[in-house]
């Protein structure tokens, strides 16, 4: 698992352990079947971009997107590549 991943999966994990979820120890589960809500959705955004420096376009903001960790960190190691 790669640094990107890694930190990923310890923000959301971080996260849902605070709503009494058992973390998180497949990078491809489903957030939404996880118990993460749009709301959190939008926190991570925000964290995530803070954390890499980067900033997710309007088209890349979904539900795809955000789906899992491993599609988070797809999407996060992209934009790194942009910069």
């Amino acid at each position: 698992m790669d640094e990107v991943t890694r930190e990923i999966l310890n923000v959301v994990n971080d996260r849902i352990e605070r709503n009494d979820t058992a973390p998180l120890g497949d990078i491809d589960a489903d957030l939404g079947k996880a118990g993460v809500t749009s709301l959190q959705m939008v926190e991570f955004i925000d964290e995530f971009e803070r954390r890499f420096a980067v900033e997710f376009p309007a088209e890349m903001i979904s539900a795809d997107t955000f789906r899992s960790v491993r599609t988070i960190a797809s999407s996060v190691r992209e934009l790194l590549a942009r910069l």
